[in-house]
């Protein structure tokens, strides 16, 4: 994380924790000020396979769903104006933004850039999921019957 960007704000990394598979772990999510908000942070895995985002499926494009958390008011409530020029201020952003693009950063190359990072993350594919799926001892017997009690009904 680069800290430059964080005094005047909150993270993403705040609500999408790498440790709780890029939730926050909690049942509805919290946003600026403390407040709870309706819904729980969605996961951040797998989002290359999406076809729609937000809970209620709005977004058809990753593209199109990264900035808005950045700048809803209940969330982060960021301007994205000045995130912009504080990325163009910071020369590792500028340079990268630069050899990336061709050009300072700009809101369109930012939601690509974020989607970009998004979409390299996966769920690891050796989890006792997984290898419950090729041969059913491996997984736990609780963990079978909810299998079969999930998949069935």
């Amino acid at each position: 994380m680069n800290t430059a960007l964080a005094p005047r704000a909150r993270i993403c990394a705040a609500c999408h924790q790498p440790g709780k598979a890029w939730t926050d772990g909690r049942p509805r999510a919290i946003g600026r000020g403390g407040r709870t908000l309706a819904r729980n942070t969605q996961t951040l895995l797998d989002l290359r396979e999406h076809t729609l985002f937000f809970w209620d499926g709005r977004a058809a494009r990753l593209t199109d769903q990264v900035l808005f958390p950045i700048q809803e008011h209940a969330e982060m409530a960021a301007d994205l104006s000045e995130i912009l020029g504080r990325l163009r201020a910071i020369g590792g952003y500028r340079d990268a933004f630069a050899a990336a693009y061709k050009r300072p950063a700009n809101a369109g190359d930012l939601a690509r850039a974020l989607a970009a990072f998004l979409e390299t993350l996966e769920t690891p594919a050796d989890s006792a999921f997984d290898r419950g799926r090729e041969d059913g001892a491996a997984l736990a017997a609780p963990a079978r019957r909810g299998l079969r009690l999930f998949s069935g009904k």
